[in-house]
């Protein structure tokens, strides 16, 4: 009965303190002062927001809020604007919603903290940002951490730090912490990391003692890819993990993850390896376990790792080449010739890309080879074409080869083929030496245009202004051989091979 008693007056005491919760929504219309009751719109007699009150910042205010002293509230909702903490706590005993907005330090050489004791979620399609560029803020997560929509951007100055106990949940490439992501405390943590749109996590086992880490994710190679220790033949060139221990002595097991779409292929998921630059070389943490599949999965160390530095994947053995990382594929209908470009981001020992083309998805033909970047550092896009799309379905995939021969397959594309032929454009002379005349005089039109490309889907010649009568095309110039005319007219196409000799 005395449990009962007790727990019927906690709700109780929780349902009042609801009650008697006051909504305060900034409008700075007097000044910056966090203090001043003209700044807010609400029913409260105080003159602040109180410790159990509800707090709302918006986009829009002349003047942005700024705390003079040490200062609690129940929760917090940011749907834009700018909260200035200067050196001073701003501490949540319920929960925050960062719908969009930053935080900041205006106090130049100081520090101020953000204390979310209750849960927090992300979700902000513009981002939300922690900005002190001469000073320090501290956003500390003590609950959950829910990653919604939008990227969370902290620097080397302006952290987020998971206190002991805290958790992060659903983060993906739409919602993660872009920069440094700290963790305290003795439990084991995926830090929710990624940068440009990629979302990379890393995993820690629970360290035995109290230990603070942090973690930061870099989709580029780390400064050396070319000296290894034993048993390591090669590490990724496509990036890297700068995985700290900042206070603490605990050891942890680490677990990487990979994507064919940022890390490049995977040949042997049990040939990779966890490796770790010791500023000398790249040493081997071993295969402990592995997850997933050879274009999504994790590595984890075969043991607890004592030192920390910077963190990649690698390979025992020449499989796993990781040597190209595709950041997009795709193919669509221009004109009626279906165009296929696709981006790298990073190259090594590259020789060439293949396009093969399927009707079916099963059966597959290859369409054309393009010679790639033999190593580069930096984004490549690459272009063909396949001038003769069948009506309907048709699918497409690319493959790129390494100099010593090894080919990796990447994804597949289809597009739909929709677009009606015409039969009743007439060129001529076909073969021709100089001049090529296409005929569209028996044709009712409102826009029509045509390009001639080579055997390798190159547009040789272009005209997107063609006459209702006859159109006289200078080819004189091209080299001796086979190309193809496309006209499409007010949306149909007509495809015709023809021959300069």
């Amino acid at each position: 009965m005395r449990n009962l008693k007790t727990l019927a007056l906690l709700v109780s005491v929780s349902l009042l303190n609801n009650f008697y919760a006051v909504n305060w929504t900034w409008v700075g219309g007097s000044s910056n002062d966090w203090d001043t009751k003209a700044n807010w719109t609400t029913t409260s007699g105080s003159t602040r927001p109180q410790t159990g009150d509800d707090v709302f910042i918006n986009a829009g205010a002349p003047n942005q809020p700024t705390i003079f002293g040490n200062r609690t509230i129940r929760n917090l909702t940011m749907n834009g604007g700018t909260l200035d903490l200067r050196t001073n706590n701003l501490t949540l005993n319920g929960t925050a919603s960062l719908n969009g907005g930053n935080i900041t330090n205006s106090q130049t050489g100081s520090s101020g903290e953000l204390r979310a004791n209750g849960n927090v979620t992300l979700n902000s399609s513009t981002d939300f940002s922690i900005i002190a560029p001469s000073a320090t803020v501290l956003f500390r997560v003590f609950g959950n951490m829910n990653f919604t929509d939008g990227v969370f951007w902290t620097s080397s100055d302006d952290l987020l730090r998971f206190e002991n106990n805290a958790t992060a949940s659903n983060a993906s490439s739409d919602s993660y912490v872009e920069g440094p992501t700290y963790k305290l405390g003795n439990d084991a943590f995926t830090f929710p990391v990624g940068k440009n749109g990629l979302y990379a996590p890393i995993t820690m086992t629970a360290p035995a003692t109290n230990t603070t880490f942090s973690a930061e994710y870099f989709p580029t190679p780390y400064v050396n890819t070319t000296t290894f220790g034993a048993g390591v033949d090669h590490v990724s060139v496509s990036e890297y993990w700068m995985f700290t221990r900042i206070a603490g002595t605990g050891s942890v097991n680490v677990t990487l993850s990979y994507h064919i779409g940022r890390s490049g292929p995977v040949n042997s998921q049990l040939d990779l390896l966890v490796v770790r630059w010791n500023g000398a070389q790249w040493t081997s943490h071993g295969n402990g376990a592995i997850s997933g599949s050879p274009s999504n999965g994790t590595v984890r160390s075969s043991a607890a790792i004592t030192a920390f530095s910077p963190f990649t994947i690698g390979s025992s053995t020449a499989l796993n080449p990781l040597p190209v990382n595709i950041i997009s594929f795709n193919a669509e209908i221009v004109n009626s010739i279906v165009k296929i470009n696709w981006m790298s981001s990073f190259e090594k020992n590259n020789d060439f890309y293949t396009i093969e083309k399927s009707l079916d998805g099963i059966n597959w033909t290859v369409l054309s080879k393009v010679k790639g970047n033999i190593n580069s550092e930096s984004v490549s896009e690459y272009l063909t074409h396949d001038n003769n799309p069948v009506k309907g379905v048709q699918y497409y995939r690319l493959s790129q080869t390494d100099l010593d021969g090894k080919t990796v397959t990447f994804e597949t594309v289809a597009v739909n083929h929709s677009i009606q032929t015409i039969t009743t454009v007439s060129v001529y002379p076909n073969p021709s030496a100089g001049t090529l005349n296409v005929n569209l005089s028996e044709i009712e039109f409102e826009n029509a245009s045509l390009t001639i490309t080579n055997l390798n889907g190159q547009v040789i010649i272009e005209n997107n202004q063609l006459d209702a009568s006859v159109n006289s095309i200078d080819i004189s110039h091209l080299t001796n051989g086979i190309y193809f005319l496309n006209v499409v007219v007010d949306g149909q196409v007509s495809v015709q091979k023809i021959t300069k000799y």
